[in-house]
């Protein structure tokens, strides 16, 4: 037997080796995530390389059974087949398809038992934090599928093409959610299977991003693209943000500021962890941490000053950040007191063209949105609209905050029955904000709200189509500009 021949037969038992040794830790890891505890941290799996390295076991084993006089049918499939099997590779995420998960059907409204005169006062906090809770991500909701149509216009032609936001523009007058809707989704799963502990809130949070990335939405910031793909290559949520200071982590805040009222430490932890998964900036972390003060101070019904004056104590410690952030909260609140649009305060932060997607300019105008309208969810979403540019996150946010202080029943009934986004819809997300207040409230952990991988999927390919479709309509007129 020559050397090259050894050599090959120990390269190819190394390799056999690893491939099955890591098919079956893949497997064993996958199945100790469908099992465990909610928001339970799980070994790690090896993405695609066992299968990888199970596929190249048969692809070099094939010459030498034939030069036995063995012929074997259908090689590519025994080729492809390891690669398939891995867990952490085209076989989980086919499996993730058929919905190979724990089934949690919504729960059917109870029957109201007979209540005593007066409500117990934790009874009585529970449910009003949950009715605020119910706004604030149905808000989140309506504000994002009134906004998306109008993204990325500039005011001009958003007043050409939707003179009128009486209703919803994107398809046949029924609204669909974005991005911002998913992750504020995202956000109260998260919270209901963490029951409030900043270390499962994170790692449960870190896997809904990697899945929801598979799920190929429309659209993904540049950052938080950047950072999933960082998780799925396994670095730790602690280190998978990225520098930037963009608004990802506002659409996922103000839910976490309606769950944790009354615990200020577990409210800045659990916003510092929600913003380190996408974003490493002191801009993007006192951004979030506004907009959650905003919702709590919303449910509460406090005014902007004493919004303001509690941001000042938090926002110490992000130093010349905070600093900023507090000098243009200010600014707001002192604009929004004189009566002057959210456009014109737009304006003068140098957003005549559209509010950007940065934090110190998303924020700002949403606050200001909020100061002037902090009662009246319609046209406060319907001002941060107006100020063209990222509307679907801006008015996702405004909605969000507006919404923790109205409830449900501040939000005008025909948005809400003309919303679809399927297979998720207006029950789900009541649901799924309850689960997420009375885990948070009673540090009980609570099991996710299902909802079907394969739909999921199904939907956005719909989606994206849809948005191609506005993408092409905007090359048609009216224009936002006149001839002369």
């Amino acid at each position: 037997m020559t050397g090259g021949l050894i050599l090959g037969l120990i390269l190819v038992s190394m390799l056999c080796l690893f491939a099955a040794g890591g098919l079956i830790l893949n497997f064993l890891s996958w199945r100790a995530l469908l099992k465990a505890k909610d928001g339970e941290q799980v070994p790690s799996g090896i993405p695609f390389l066992p299968g990888i390295a199970g596929s190249l076991v048969v692809f070099f084993s094939l010459p030498a059974l034939a030069k036995q006089g063995i012929d074997v049918p259908w090689p590519w499939f025994w080729i492809l087949l390891p690669f398939f099997l891995d867990m952490y590779g085209p076989g989980g995420f086919v499996m993730a398809l058929l919905g190979f998960a724990r089934k949690t059907p919504l729960r059917e409204p109870a029957s109201a038992p007979d209540a005593p005169a007066e409500a117990d006062p934790l009874t009585k906090a529970l449910e009003q934090r949950r009715a605020a809770a119910v706004g604030c991500l149905l808000g989140t909701a309506v504000g994002d599928a009134l906004g998306l149509p109008c993204e990325g216009l500039s005011r001009a032609r958003q007043l050409r093409m939707f003179p009128s936001l009486e209703r919803y523009a994107f398809v046949l007058g029924r609204g669909m959610c974005s991005d911002d809707t998913d992750h504020a989704c995202m956000t109260a799963q998260a919270l209901a299977v963490s029951g409030g502990d900043a270390r499962r809130f994170v790692s449960s949070l870190a896997w809904r991003l990697r899945f929801w990335l598979l799920g190929l939405p429309a659209g993904v910031g540049s950052a938080t693209l950047r950072s999933i793909l960082k998780l799925w290559i396994f670095v730790p949520p602690q280190a998978s943000g990225v520098r930037s200071a963009g608004n990802g982590p506002a659409m996922r805040s103000a839910l976490i500021g309606v769950c944790a009222p009354q615990d200020d430490a577990a409210l800045v932890l659990l916003c510092a962890a929600s913003t380190s998964l996408t974003h490493r900036d002191p801009r993007a972390e006192i951004g979030a941490l506004a907009v959650a003060l905003a919702a709590r101070a919303s449910m509460r019904g406090d005014d902007g000053s004493a919004y303001l004056e509690n941001l000042k104590r938090f926002a110490t410690a992000f130093g010349q950040a905070g600093t900023e952030f507090v000098r243009l909260a200010g600014r707001a609140l002192e604009s929004a007191r004189r009566g002057e649009p959210t456009a014109a305060f737009a304006d003068a932060l140098g957003c005549a063209n559209g509010v950007t997607g940065y934090m110190l300019h998303t924020v700002p105008v949403v606050l200001h949105a909020w100061f002037s309208h902090p009662r009246d969810f319609e046209a406060a979403v319907i001002a941060v609209i107006r100020c063209g540019g990222d509307t679907d996150t801006t008015a996702a946010i405004a909605g969000a905050i507006v919404g923790a202080g109205v409830g449900k029943e501040g939000i005008p009934a025909r948005r809400l029955e003309d919303l679809w986004d399927w297979p998720r819809g207006v029950r789900w997300i009541e649901e799924a904000a309850g689960r997420a207040v009375s885990a948070t409230f009673s540090r009980v952990r609570e099991q996710a709200l299902y909802a079907s991988p394969l739909r999921l999927l199904v939907r956005n390919l719909l989606f994206l189509l849809l948005v191609l479709a506005h993408g092409f309509r905007r090359l048609a007129p009216p224009y936002g500009f006149r001839l002369q």
